[in-house]
């Protein structure tokens, strides 16, 4: 039977705090093994979830990458 892939958990109070002293600078969140699940972390990054307050004031977006499908995200201070 073949394993599941490991899940790696995100620090999103680490990630927006990078996010805001850089930017404009796109920075990897997450690697998901699914891309649904990036989808919907992508979208809550948008919607202002998590640490990503105030909504709007970060972008993401989802990539293919090897290991499955990255989380991307950038903090937009002047949306």
């Amino acid at each position: 039977m073949p394993r599941r892939r490991q899940t790696t958990r995100a620090n999103h109070q680490a990630a927006a705090e990078g996010l805001r002293e850089m930017p404009g600078v796109a920075l990897t969140v997450v690697v998901c093994p699914a891309p649904y699940t990036a989808e919907s972390l992508a979208r809550d990054i948008r919607r202002g979830r998590y640490a990503y307050t105030p909504a709007g004031a970060y972008k993401a977006r989802t990539e293919p990458v090897e290991d499955g499908t990255a989380v991307l995200a950038w903090y937009d201070p002047a949306p």
